[in-house]
């Protein structure tokens, strides 16, 4: 499969794929650790039409989009968050391909992308207790604090800020 895969800034065109693939992973990626109610609520907050386009027009979140001979199978998105500080804010593979290296992927080229736009630092939120940690942390990422962060209908995200020097 690896020589078939490509990585792509996504735009306006692909928020379907992106809505598409957000309804197909997440329910997997936190079934374990939110009520589905909140996982509705969460889908239904970040991935609808006008919050995505809202994401890439006025935080100027990049998304790029990792296809195997045009079937989408994972995205991510970054922005940057002061002077050489980015943020990786979403990364997220199909659950039939994780363990196939396209998170690290994924990754790889957000990290490449960064560097080239003069980051030093990349920072991600991750659940506390979502199993990503783990990636996150083989990928040479460590804890910098702990955040909780309200986000409406009495749901708050229990994050831990993380962060990788770039060099």
């Amino acid at each position: 499969m690896k020589e078939n895969i490509r990585i792509r800034l996504a735009g306006h065109d692909d928020i379907l794929i992106i809505q598409t693939l957000a309804y197909e992973i997440w329910p997997t990626a936190y079934k374990e650790i939110l009520s589905k109610e909140q996982l509705d609520y969460m889908l239904h907050l970040i991935y609808n039409s006008a919050a995505i386009i809202k994401q890439m027009d006025e935080y100027n979140h990049q998304f790029l989009l990792i296809e195997n001979m045009d079937n989408p199978l994972g995205f991510a998105s970054y922005n940057k968050l002061d002077e050489g500080i980015f943020k990786l804010q979403k990364l997220y593979v199909s659950p039939s391909t994780q363990g196939l290296g396209l998170g690290k992927a994924l990754l790889g080229k957000v990290r490449e992308l960064v560097i080239k736009a003069g980051a030093s630092e990349l920072r991600l939120n991750v659940n506390k207790f979502n199993k990503a940690r783990g990636f996150y942390e083989k990928e040479g990422f460590s804890i910098l604090s702990e955040e909780k962060i309200p986000i409406g209908n009495g749901y708050i995200m229990d994050d831990y800020v993380m962060y990788q020097k770039l060099s």
